[in-house]
């Protein structure tokens, strides 16, 4: 997902608007930001670890890196996460729940 200054997300780093009760917010070209659904850290080791056998995965630069099913994850310390490769935000909290979030 390429940066765009005008993006408070991208750009500023502001999730206010994440805050407002929706989950999920479609950001630039086909990529939907997820907030986790608890406060809870994710183990990004332990979660690389079983991923593993489902797909490409990676870690760098303090997130994770998943691809499966043509979809692109990167994973935050604190379980938000972009998914790229739709523009459904119902798609993207469904493969979330699936693979990250378990």
């Amino acid at each position: 997902v390429s940066r765009r200054g005008d993006c408070p997300a991208c750009g500023r780093g502001e999730y206010e608007f994440l805050r407002e009760g929706s989950r999920t917010v479609a950001l630039c070209g086909d990529a939907i930001h997820i907030l986790p659904r608890t406060d809870a850290p994710v183990d990004l080791e332990e979660l690389e670890r079983r991923l593993a056998a489902l797909g490409k995965v990676r870690r760098g630069d303090g997130v994770l890196f998943f691809d499966v099913e043509g979809i692109s994850f990167t994973v935050f310390p604190d379980g938000r996460a972009i998914v790229k490769g739709t523009k459904d935000p119902t798609r993207a909290q469904a493969l979330y729940d699936q693979y990250i979030s378990r």
